[in-house]
């Protein structure tokens, strides 16, 4: 489990740097347990996916954009994203069968 929860965090540094130009700063504790329970509910590949949209809400939510980006923050929108992420996974399975 360790391993997953670091591919996600990895994967949430890298697009920190790319947004932001800057280094995504890891509480190693804390990070990893929010990112274990991201991947024990919707698997590696999904979370993944959660973080894109997350980024992906950054420049158009207030709250985050004063909150600024952490894997804190990304567990506390996680409800807002889940939608999201079920109409994005919808649209890939029509691609599929099309």
């Amino acid at each position: 489990m360790a391993f997953s929860t670091s591919i996600l965090i990895v994967y949430f540094q890298r697009i920190h740097q790319k947004v932001y130009g800057m280094p995504y700063m890891v509480s190693y504790g804390k990070d990893n347990k929010i990112m274990q329970q991201v991947i024990q509910t919707y698997g590696v590949e999904n979370g993944k996916k959660l973080i894109d949209l997350y980024f992906g809400m950054l420049s158009h939510d207030a709250f985050l954009k004063s909150a600024g980006a952490s894997i804190g923050v990304f567990k506390s929108q996680i409800a807002k994203l889940v939608p999201k992420l079920s109409k994005l996974t919808e649209k890939e399975k029509k691609g599929k069968w099309i």
